[in-house]
C-alpha cells in the first residue's frame, strides 16, 4: 500500500536528518491515506513516525507545534 511506502520514506528522511520534511509533507499524506481506508494500524505507525520527527526537531518547541496536537 502507498501508505507503507510513505512511512518507509519518512523513516529514511528521519535517518537523513530531514525530520521537518516528514512533518510537513510525508506524514500528513500517509495519515490521510490510512484514515481514508480505515487502517488503524497504519495510522498509528504514521503517528509514531511523526512523534519521532517531532523529537528530531527539538522536542520542547516541536511539541508546541500544530502537528503535535493530533
Amino acid at each position: 500500500m502507498r501508505c507503507d511506502l510513505l512511512t518507509g520514506q519518512g523513516q529514511a528522511l528521519i535517518d537523513a536528518g530531514a525530520a521537518r520534511r516528514v512533518l510537513d509533507d510525508v506524514a500528513p499524506r500517509a495519515f490521510a491515506l490510512a484514515e481514508r481506508f480505515a487502517e488503524a494500524s497504519r495510522a498509528s505507525a504514521v503517528c509514531q513516525l511523526a512523534m519521532v520527527s517531532l523529537n528530531g526537531e527539538g522536542s520542547s518547541p516541536a511539541l508546541r507545534s500544530p502537528e503535535a496536537a493530533c
